[in-house]
């Protein structure tokens, strides 16, 4: 005690924090000619430096403490700080304050580093983040420097060697930086420092993005006998390597090399699964597979991360198949580990993000109905030893992190270094996350664990299974859109390796990557049907066929042929449509200029979502793609969000979500298929009655008064579907068109039977009417269409 309180008086001394006025020239070792004669008098009247005995000792260095100190004071910081309490060292309180900064300080938790020298590279790297709000590397700080004219180079030289960041740190050169620091406006605020800015971010996601395109074999895999690995391309593997390498990137961690030899060991694993149709890491031996080959293949599985392409369900959350499937988008899964199997371990994860990671390799092959499966050699990185290598590894990570990587359906986890760490308890740790935006708190414990219903799921796995860490998973309650702004997380509980307690905390920082890459949208949605119109050109599907007709002219085109084509949506240059193919189906972009066809990547999908585009984003669902599909968010909801949605206990009901909180209830009969919802004013439209065999109405619901009105009570048919134009209701019952006003007053048929569907552009309606047969050389039910046009009111039709 009284070695730290004889340390504190001898601090006071030196760096007194009251403001004074003294000059330089008190200082006996300071003479007028001494070259920070200037900036000592500077400092000395801004109460930053004081000496004793009449001297300065100029050449004196200074502890990282003592520094952290005069930055406090020349920020402006030091009355937000509670002085230290008895037997914390005297600084402690300062680089709490300075935490939250995120400043690369060394000294947060050790006293014997806040009491050591420090040296010129961490006053620069320091410098630079309080002032650039970025983490940099040492070059980069010392670039800083020069850049700024805070240091001016060793007899002119402004290298990194020049600059001598080993070197401790003087008292007269402090004062000599800080002057320099108070001459430059744009470096006098304290700003939170982040290790990667969203545009560091972006630039690395546009370098690593996937671009392959094309077969994905080099050579052929063969999955039976006789049994070859066959070889990938190289641009299909650097996609894996680079979305992998993005991914560490985020989590702070180096990147990794695919290698020849692991990737030939991956393919022998991945041909292995191929031919049993068994995505396992244990794999019976083929009959006609040899030893040799089995062997290899059996080591394979046992010894990395594996993933089928292919997945039959009925929810867009799972993507099924590519045309080829992209190793980008299975390493994008196997670091989600958003199935219920992989909550607690998160094992694929850990492998995927062990610091110690410099190799791995990559396999894939297709089985016999060309579903792919792919692997990822990775747990042979731990074979020699070397540790874990880092404090923690989180996911997400602290600082700015894309949402577009961090799902709803995924836990967080926290990887620990055991050389820092005792294994933890999972009966004493408690995680509690804060949304800083609106303040709202999940505090997790042990005996959370409903990720389904509450979304509060807590788990440790206490052994070093996976990459060679402890773990933490958790997941922070329900949330109803894609996570945004900043979360605070804090964990309770963990003890360092002499049973000291060892708290923990950082922040992220959620943004939109895919926001940041197209732009804010300028046009509404449009979403998809059977018609679309540009200019005098109106498009329309036909029989599995989408045709242009110039309204002008007359005349009409063929553009595309599919079979299985149902919907299309237009925007700018780009003519957007679905398909169903092999019980999925797919969204095509064609593009008008070029007339080259593509598929988006990624998105197939067994579930019938409507889809809609925007100037810049495809939406399927609530699921939103970048244009070219190369990047995807779930749950992208706009901020006032109208749905419906069963439970066993309220039946199918409409809810509103607003920007941020819980959803709200709007309806309370339980109505069977309550669907298609439209908002106007104060008003709210949906169909009610679809299912059950009970007959469909559209119903409209006063918003605030919670009145309904039932629009098409008066009808005999069941209603299909309804579009709003303008300030009618057009919809279809029974294969019948029907206008009305927005109140349901005036019905009027239009005529026509058998209308699939239709739109109305420039006062004409264009509708599409369809004829059922049995064909019997495809032996199944066949749909022909042929599209049509009438006037405003339905005369005079046309075929088209």
């Amino acid at each position: 005690m009284r070695k730290i309180f004889s340390s504190f008086i001898v601090f006071l001394l030196l760096f007194s924090q009251l403001p004074i006025v003294a000059s330089a020239q008190a200082f006996e070792d300071v003479p007028s000619d001494f070259w920070a004669y200037q900036e000592i008098e500077w400092a000395a009247s801004k109460g930053y430096v004081k000496g004793y005995n009449g001297t300065f000792k100029h050449s004196g260095t200074l502890t990282e403490a003592q520094f952290v100190s005069m930055l406090v004071n020349f920020f402006g910081q030091k009355g937000h700080i509670k002085p230290a309490q008895a037997e914390e060292h005297w600084a402690q309180p300062l680089y709490n304050h300075l935490k939250t900064y995120n400043l690369p300080l060394k000294g947060y938790t050790s006293n014997t580093t806040k009491n050591a020298f420090v040296t010129r590279g961490t006053v620069a790297k320091v410098l630079a983040a309080a002032t650039g709000g970025k983490i940099v590397s040492q070059e980069d700080a010392v670039a800083f420097m020069y850049q700024y004219g805070i240091s001016t180079g060793r007899n002119g030289i402004k290298t990194l060697a020049s600059y001598g960041p080993d070197e401790l740190f003087t008292r007269a050169q402090a004062c000599v930086i800080l002057y320099r620091l108070s001459k430059n406006p744009d470096l006098l605020v304290l700003k939170e420092a982040n290790e990667k800015t969203i545009d560091d971010i972006v630039q690395k996601f546009l370098n690593t993005k996937a671009t392959f395109k094309g077969d994905p074999f080099a050579q052929v895999p063969s999955i039976k006998a006789p049994y070859a690995t066959g070889a990938l391309q190289a641009g299909f593997v650097k996609d894996g390597e680079n979305s992998l390498n993005f991914i560490r990137y985020l989590a702070g961690l180096e990147p990794v090399t695919a290698t020849a030899d692991l990737n030939k060991l991956a393919q022998h694993g991945a041909v292995l699964m191929a031919s049993t149709n068994y995505v396992e890491h244990w794999v019976q031996q083929p009959s006609d597979m040899p030893d040799d080959f089995y062997k290899t293949g059996s080591y394979s599985l046992s010894t990395a991360n594996l993933q089928g392409a292919y997945l039959k369900s009925p929810s867009l959350r799972y993507v099924t198949r590519n045309d080829h499937h992209s190793l980008a988008y299975a390493v994008k899964r196997w670091i989600e580990d958003a199935e219920e199997e992989n909550y607690q371990s998160v094992g694929h994860r850990r492998w995927a993000l062990y610091p110690q990671l410099k190799t791995v390799g990559f396999g894939y092959a297709t089985n016999k109905v060309d579903n792919g499966v792919s692997s990822m050699q990775v747990t042979h990185s731990t074979e020699n030893g070397g540790g874990f290598g880092k404090e923690f590894v989180a996911y997400p990570n602290k600082g700015y992190f894309p949402t577009e990587y961090a799902s709803l359906r995924q836990p967080w986890s926290i990887s620990l270094d055991p050389d820092m760490y005792q294994s933890p308890s999972e009966t004493d740790i408690t995680i509690s996350v804060t949304r800083k935006s609106d303040g709202q708190t999940w505090t997790l414990t042990h005996t959370d664990n409903d990720f389904y219903n509450s979304g509060e799921y807590l788990a440790v796995d206490p052994y070093q299974s996976y990459g060679q860490g402890y773990n933490i998973s958790f997941h922070p309650g329900v949330h109803y859109r894609a996570y945004d702004g900043d979360y605070e997380v804090v964990v309770k509980g963990l003890k360092d390796i002499n049973g000291k307690a060892k708290p923990l905390s950082y922040k992220v920082k959620f943004f939109s990557l895919m926001d940041e890459l197209a732009g804010k949208e300028t046009k509404d949605r449009i979403q998809a049907n059977s018609f679309a119109k540009k200019g005098t050109s109106v498009f329309y599907i036909e029989s599995n066929k989408i045709y242009e007709l110039n309204t002008t002219t007359g005349k009409k085109q063929e553009i595309v042929l599919k079979d299985g084509l149902n919907q299309m949506a237009l925007v700018d240059n780009y003519l957007f449509y679905r398909y169903y193919i092999d019980g999925s189906y797919e969204i095509h972009k064609y593009d008008l200029s070029t007339k080259k066809v593509e598929k988006l990547p990624y998105f197939s999908f067994t579930a019938r979502e409507d889809f809609a585009v925007t100037d810049r984003f495809v939406y399927i669902g609530d699921t939103k793609l970048l244009l070219d599909g190369s990047l995807y968010k779930e749950y992208a909801l706009p901020k006032n969000y109208y749905y419906n949605s069963y439970t066993d206990d309220k039946g199918d009901q409409i809810y509103f979500l607003g920007e941020s909180g819980d959803p709200v209830q709007l309806t309370s009969e339980r109505d069977n298929g309550k669907s298609t919802i439209s908002k106007v004013g104060d008003w709210i439209y949906f169909i009610k009655g679809h299912g059950g065999g009970a007959k469909s109405d559209i119903i409209r619901l006063h918003e605030n008064t919670k009145q309904q009105e039932d629009l098409t009570s008066g009808l005999e048919d069941a209603v299909f579907s309804y579009k709003i134009v303008g300030d009618h209701i057009y919809l279809i019952a029974e294969y019948r068109l029907y206008r009305m006003n927005l109140d349901g007053t005036n019905m009027e048929e239009l005529g026509f039977y058998g209308i699939d569907d239709f739109a109305v552009y420039d006062n004409s309606i264009y509708i599409l009417i369809g004829n059922t047969y049995y064909d019997y050389t495809l032996e199944r039910y066949v749909r022909e269409t042929k599209a049509y046009k009438t006037d405003i009111n339905g005369g005079n039709m046309i075929k088209l």
